[in-house]
């Protein structure tokens, strides 16, 4: 058996990657790795990412960047409320919550400090 990678078409019509364990024929059995349709989870990253990092982006430049039409594009982030401009063709993010920040009250702030400075003193 050797192995051999090949480029191909695959039933998605994208871009794949085969590779074969067995003597290098046309009807071998392919295991097919996608390599240009991203999975949802890079999809949703992606989404987050623009919406921490643009305050507009193109709908073309949107869809290209989370690997969608631009209509599958602009229909999910209008699904996630932000907002789409057909004029402009420009998408409008929200911007995502901040987390919230805990405040550690200052008495137990200064008697971890205290502990803190006592072990290296130690």
């Amino acid at each position: 058996m050797t192995l051999c990678v090949r480029a191909c078409v695959c039933v998605r019509a994208c871009v794949c990657v085969r590779v074969c364990t067995c003597v290098c024929m046309p009807t071998c059995a392919c295991a097919c790795v996608c390599l240009s349709m991203p999975t949802e989870t890079t999809r949703r990253r992606a989404f987050g990412l623009v919406a921490q990092a643009y305050t507009s982006i193109t709908a073309d430049d949107f869809a290209a960047f989370v690997g969608y039409s631009v209509e599958e594009a602009v229909k999910g982030v209008v699904s996630q409320g932000w907002q789409a401009d057909p004029n402009t063709r420009m998408v409008m993010p929200q911007k995502p919550d901040p987390p919230p920040v805990s405040l550690v009250p200052n008495e137990q702030q200064l008697a971890r400090l205290t502990d803190y400075v006592a072990f290296l003193e130690n």
